[in-house]
């Protein structure tokens, strides 16, 4: 034997310094699979943890798919939370199009089992018309943040999507929230900042599962590669 090496516990300060100069896309664990290149991930905006303090993978899909060409068949948005005795807490996203060509991968966001105390509440997008997400923002609840075992730190317990139709310039909105979390003190506004020159085509989520999300961020691509022109 020439040399022998043992693998040793880093300092936390020391794990975090590596992990904040590595990119969500080389750091975290992805399912399906790992984000293309030409997708911006915004990784400053994630709402969630450090994604190697523990297994916990991130789900995403490109709901606009590849270069946005889902975006102009995009009807409805609908959102599933499930109520708990401190409020609502967003466990799923699907995603409505009028069209059967999308595949299945890209219209769920979310790997839930449903319960008797899940509610849905469906959104309309006027994705044929030109209308897309312009910015998302959302409420994560800090509580306990500082706790290990604290399921409900970070929970994603508010969203809200302001619209633009590219072809009118009309604005709209949709804002899912439950009037119980209102009352929340340990309520954080996280903006989710998109790029001058992009469009937002894609979320991204970890999860727990004995709520919900706990973390979420966003995908856009380059303006010049979408196929999202108006007619």
């Amino acid at each position: 034997m020439v040399s022998l090496g043992v693998a040793e516990r880093l300092p936390s300060h020391l794990k975090r310094s590596i992990m904040q100069s590595k990119s969500l896309r080389d750091a975290a664990l992805w399912y399906p699979d790992i984000p293309e290149p030409g997708l911006h991930l915004n990784d400053d905006c994630f709402t969630g943890e450090d994604p190697s303090a523990r297994y916990r993978p991130l789900h995403w899909t490109l709901f606009g798919g590849p270069g946005g060409i889902y975006l102009r068949s995009l009807t409805n948005i609908s959102v599933t939370f499930k109520l708990c005795w401190g409020g609502a807490y967003l466990r799923g996203i699907e995603f409505h199009y009028n069209t059967d060509e999308v595949p299945a991968e890209l219209r769920k966001l979310g790997r839930y089992r449903p319960t008797g105390d899940d509610r849905v509440v469906r959104f309309p997008i006027d994705g044929p018309g030109g209308e897309i997400i312009e910015t998302v923002e959302v409420y994560v609840d800090m509580q306990g943040l500082h706790d290990e075992d604290n399921p409900f730190k970070r929970q994603l317990i508010s969203l809200k999507a302001s619209l633009r139709d590219i072809s009118t310039n009309r604005g709209g909105s949709f804002h899912f929230r439950n009037s119980k979390n209102e009352f929340n003190k340990h309520l954080m506004l996280k903006p989710m900042v998109i790029a001058p020159g992009t469009t937002l085509t894609g979320f991204y989520v970890s999860q727990e599962p004995q709520t919900g999300f706990v973390g979420f961020g966003v995908e856009v691509t380059q303006k010049r590669g979408l196929d999202i022109k108006a007619d």
